[in-house]
């Protein structure tokens, strides 16, 4: 019986491992800075940014741009080893003050996703929800970023989520935004990221129109395929704790594949 149980316990972890090694790691974070906000995933201090980097690299990670990630997913479908990419949402300027820094120092890459319409301006959306004003990144900002491999993608125009508008707003929101990231920085991101992570299956058809080629939300997705390219899941840094994010980063993969199957006997 001991010896059963010895290699039950063996296969459970060899398959944990293949699905580990299978899985895309798309990071979700906002601020790096001492910013105050009540919202633990909104402002992550630089010292655990720091921690959670170095742990990802000692695991073997490197971080790429999410359009390289879908590049992947659409040509070569699910890797047998295990992608990175870092994410950053609204464009905080802390980012490159505290977060941008490390990650060129280790010869990573990662994406910000903007809203076009606040670049260089703060964060009006917090307005109401006892969240400190924030500076954002400017246009000049963003074009050295860009020059140093930061890929820079759209969050939308006005930051308004999309499912409350209409179809026609819709299309005004994507449309404007796409245009002025290629205005201003023509070799932009293709891929958005849906303002507070508001998603609806309806928005795939009307993304693809206006010129995009995937969009990140912010449920479990660690086991993507190309028919998931507009709703590809993304790991929400929760908080500055060391353990809660090997955590995360560990049973993230079962969170994808639960999710997966949750979608199948939907008929997804």
């Amino acid at each position: 019986m001991p010896a059963l149980i010895a290699t039950l316990v063996l296969l459970i972890f060899a398959g944990y491992l293949l699905l580990f090694a299978r899985s895309t790691f798309v990071l979700a974070y906002h601020g790096v800075g001492t910013e105050h906000s009540e919202i633990p995933a909104l402002m992550i201090q630089p010292g655990a940014f720091r921690r959670q980097m170095r742990l990802l690299a000692a695991l073997g990670f490197r971080s790429r741009t999410v359009d390289s990630v879908v590049e992947t997913l659409s040509k070569e479908g699910r890797p047998w080893l295990p992608l990175l990419s870092v994410t950053f949402d609204d464009g905080y300027r802390n980012i490159r003050e505290n977060a941008l820094p490390l990650l060129r120092a280790m010869g990573w890459s990662a994406t910000l996703f903007v809203p076009t319409g606040h670049v260089g301006g703060r964060n009006e959306w917090d307005r109401n929800k006892n969240v400190a004003s924030i500076p954002l990144l400017d246009w000049n900002d963003l074009q050295l970023l860009s020059e140093q491999g930061i890929s820079v993608g759209s969050h939308g125009k006005t930051h308004r989520s999309l499912t409350d508008l209409t179809e026609d707003e819709v299309r005004a929101e994507l449309r404007d935004s796409l245009a002025a990231l290629r205005s201003h920085l023509p070799a932009s991101s293709r891929v958005l990221s849906y303002p507070f992570g508001h998603r609806h299956p309806k928005l795939g058809p009307l993304l693809q129109q206006e010129g995009y080629i995937a969009a990140c939300s912010l449920v479990a997705g660690a086991l993507p395929s190309s028919d998931d390219l507009f709703d590809l899941g993304r790991l929400c840094v929760r908080g500055n704790s060391i353990i809660q994010f090997a955590y995360d980063l560990a049973v993230y993969p079962m969170k994808g594949l639960l999710r997966n199957l949750l979608r199948r006997q939907r008929g997804k």
